[in-house]
């Protein structure tokens, strides 16, 4: 079983916990197309517009909610795998609360949760239910993490390179799309602040883009992605 942890796949709509029971079937989905409009290009997916998400209608998340969300998942696996497999609720905390961060948790604009939730609410990645039968749609935090963990790698990388991320992620067109749409959707509602933060300041550049300097040693060591 993967262990649940933070890391950059968490982000997207790929996270591990989204497979660990039976997901609805797509022939029981009605789609329709929905596109949302970046600061790049526009994104095309598409969703269940039925679909209903209890975040949709909520406030914004605390870092209470956060912690109540992940002991609930973490206590679901317990009963399904070894405890000593999965991290115990005291490590969980001691890791959200340091992630907890005033340049995204805190900025959030009031109701950038829910607007979050009801746009990609209908991703067909967010169908699936605990394994105690519990629709994670219906799980408080669900989807709103997503939007968080979104923005998360929005600063520490830059705009430019969690798109990269999101795309190299996908395990097919449909699965890029909704990363990609997860993705600028979550920089539109939860982290608007950051729409131009294209490259972090200290971001190591990307050697592909570098230029060789003619005055530089052949033996001089170059840092750069």
């Amino acid at each position: 079983m993967p262990e649940i942890r933070h890391s950059r796949s968490l982000v997207f709509a790929l996270a591990s916990v989204a497979a660990l029971s039976g997901c609805a079937g797509a022939e029981h989905r009605t789609l329709e197309a929905s596109v949302v409009t970046t600061t790049s290009e526009p994104v095309a997916v598409d969703r269940d517009p039925s679909a209903e998400c209890v975040d949709a209608d909520l406030p914004n998340l605390t870092l209470n909610d956060e912690l109540a969300y992940w002991s609930a998942i973490l206590d679901d696996q317990r009963r399904q795998y070894p405890p000593q497999s999965v991290p115990t609720d005291a490590e969980i905390r001691t890791q959200k609360k340091e992630e907890w961060s005033t340049d995204i948790d805190s900025a959030v604009p009031v109701g950038g949760d829910a607007a979050f939730a009801r746009d990609v609410c209908g991703l067909p990645s967010l169908e699936g239910a605990l394994y105690s039968g519990e629709p994670l749609r219906e799980i408080r935090g669900h989807v709103a993490t997503r939007g968080r963990s979104a923005c998360s790698l929005i600063l520490t990388d830059g705009l430019t390179a969690a798109r990269e991320t999101a795309d190299s992620l996908a395990l097919d067109d449909e699965a890029g799309a909704e990363a990609r749409y997860l993705l600028e959707s979550a920089v539109t509602h939860v982290c608007p602040q950051l729409s131009d933060l294209v490259t972090p300041a200290d971001a190591i550049p990307r050697c592909a883009v570098l230029e060789p300097d003619p005055s530089a040693k052949s033996d001089e060591q170059v840092f750069c992605n």
